[in-house]
């Protein structure tokens, strides 16, 4: 990424995986990869999301 000049910035402090870009990905720009992940996030810790994935089974020995 460095010698494609997509590394947008080198401290490693910013890599946390939440606020900050830190890299051009290919095919979007940062901004749309930061937008995508607030929605991500936005849908995966909804209530809905919460309750389909807490759900439990009605007959559990099917697992």
């Amino acid at each position: 990424m460095k010698q494609e000049q997509r590394l947008l910035n080198e401290d490693w402090s910013l890599c946390n995986g939440k606020t900050d870009v830190v890299f051009q990905p290919r095919g979007m720009t940062s901004g749309q990869l930061y937008e995508g992940y607030l929605e991500f996030r936005r849908r995966f810790y909804s209530l809905p999301s919460f309750i389909r994935r807490m759900r439990v089974p009605a007959n559990p020995s099917r697992l």
